[in-house]
């Protein structure tokens, strides 16, 4: 039928509607005047452009004070000269030990230049708490010896405290030598990652889930009996690489092996937590750790969930000169991103409930400075071979200083203007912000406390002032890493990350997402 068409009575009614308006503002009270001509403007006038962060010069901020142990380095111990991984707030981190590099023969001494003892106890004294990798396995002990130090262990299925169970005796010796030292083993890394995946670089596993499942069997239940106290933590998964395969998730598939298994429960499932490497798009820190919670309630097992890598590669580095890591292409973004990537990892994480989140890594791996072959995630360190700084070491020590205790978070997700909100003890607000879109726009964020600050980055702080309407406005720079070539039009990330710390907020006062308006033109 037709549609609806107003009668001419109805339209005349209309016309005096739009009139009365106009005479009721003609007819304001004296004294009206003397307001903003446009109000709904004056907000323009507040307007913070905080430009480009600047880094230089590349020194580290004051160190960060604190006792949280959220937020951790791989390998902190290598810039251990000066108190570097100290100052960066860091208060945990990530030491490998090969088997391959320890044990040289079945039931022989481990070796004892490997790790040196001295190291571990600097880093404890300074405060680290460190976890242990256990992963790589010795030509001795291969099922395969094609297969190298990704092979299954030879006589897995063995009982886990049989003899000739190689894997078993390794893991309770290694438990029991370090107890008190390492409290917290992890078993193996990446298994989720194939042989034909485009991160296959990083392959270290050739067995099944199945042979995962027996690898953790028998790891839990030596490690305990090593060290009753230590905490056993699933493999590294790196989620995007079953995802890009269209695989199902290989944590799911483990999940399902353990919630089939009569012996699980009286083995507390096997692990006591779930283990995340999360690189490129920060948004995984907030949505992955929630997936992996989902599934395992799923199946009634409750178990915390870390993050114990993350990272996004620059590309424009000076030790990628000449490499063919000097593009922008393959995920890789700008060193200026790689600094607001942290801002936006670290308080995503927080939201999404991330136990521990730590960056990969401390300093370059060896010869990244000099030789090509080095990989790129290898010359993405917050340290450099050299010792100089990467602007994200200044950008993790700005997170951490306002991230640390946090009590509780939460993002607010949008097509332009982003946000997590973190509330710390003695009333401060902690607002992250960042565009997620590919053209800028201006930031309105309802004030919550009684006095405000914009921090960027590199830690500069600068007051901030409310528009008449009670909202701050924070001009963001627009989302640029759009490397991935399978996908341009997919941001990887937000744009530059600043930091609204608020104070003397009300308890009562709930979180407000931040709106965006279009940037006023000069």
């Amino acid at each position: 039928m037709p549609p609806h068409r107003p009668t001419r009575p109805f339209l005349a009614l209309l016309a005096l509607l739009c009139v009365l308006p106009a005479l009721s503002h003609s007819a304001a009270p004296a004294g009206a005047q003397d307001a903003p001509a446009d109000a709904a403007d004056d907000w323009r006038a507040y307007l913070v452009t905080p430009g480009p962060t600047r880094f230089e010069p590349l020194e580290p901020l004051p160190p960060v004070e604190t006792t949280d142990p959220r937020f951790g380095l791989v390998e902190a111990y290598r810039i251990a000269e000066g108190g570097q991984g100290w100052a960066l707030g860091a208060r945990h981190e990530r030491i490998a030990f090969w088997w391959s590099g320890l044990q040289a023969e079945p039931d022989g001494p481990f070796n004892p230049y490997y790790f040196a003892p001295a190291l571990l106890n600097r880093e404890r004294e300074q405060g680290f708490t460190i976890l242990g990798l256990l992963m790589s396995t010795p030509a001795w002990a291969a099922a395969n010896s094609a297969d190298a130090e990704r092979a299954v262990p030879r006589n897995l299925e063995l009982p886990w405290d049989d003899p000739q169970n190689y894997w078993g005796r390794f893991a309770e010796q290694m438990a029991r030598d370090y107890a008190g030292q390492i409290d917290d083993w992890i078993v193996w890394n990446e298994p989720d990652i194939q042989p034909d995946d485009p991160s296959a670089a990083y392959y270290a596993w050739a067995g099944s889930v199945e042979d995962y499942y027996q690898l953790l069997r028998v790891a839990y239940r030596a490690i305990k009996a090593g060290n009753p106290q230590a905490t056993v933590h699933l493999a590294g998964l790196t989620y995007w690489a079953d995802r890009e395969a269209n695989r199902p998730q290989f944590f799911e598939r483990l999940l399902d092996l353990i919630a089939a298994d009569p012996s699980a429960p009286e083995n507390d499932y096997y692990f006591d937590v779930a283990t995340l490497h999360l690189y490129t798009d920060p948004r995984g820190l907030y949505d992955v750790p929630r997936l992996y919670r989902d599934l395992m309630r799923a199946r009634g097992i409750d178990k915390p969930v870390w993050v114990n890598e993350t990272n996004v590669i620059p590309w424009d580095d000076p030790t990628n000169r000449g490499t063919g890591y000097d593009v922008p292409a393959g995920k890789r973004c700008t060193l200026a991103d790689q600094a607001s990537y942290l801002l936006q990892a670290f308080s995503l994480g927080v939201a999404g409930d991330a136990k521990r989140i730590s960056v990969y890594k401390a300093e370059d791996g060896k010869g990244a400075a000099f030789n090509g072959d080095v990989d790129a995630v290898e010359r993405a360190a917050l340290v450099r071979e050299d010792g100089s700084l990467r602007p994200a070491y200044l950008a993790y020590q700005t997170a951490v200083r306002y991230l640390h205790d946090a009590q509780a978070a939460q993002y607010f997700r949008g097509p332009t203007a982003e946000a997590v909100v973190v509330d710390r003890p003695e009333g401060q607000r902690v607002t992250a912000l960042w565009d997620a879109a590919p053209r800028p726009v201006a930031a309105r964020l309802a004030a919550s406390g009684t006095r405000a600050e914009l921090v960027d980055a590199a830690g500069q702080v600068r007051p901030l002032e409310a528009a008449p309407d009670g909202a701050y406005a924070i001009a963001l720079p627009p989302a640029t890493c759009n490397t991935d070539l399978a996908d341009p039009a997919r941001y990887l990330m937000g744009g530059e990350t600043y930091l609204v710390v608020e104070y003397d907020v009300p308890a009562d006062r709930a979180p407000q997402a931040p709106t965006a308006e279009a940037m006023p033109e000069d």
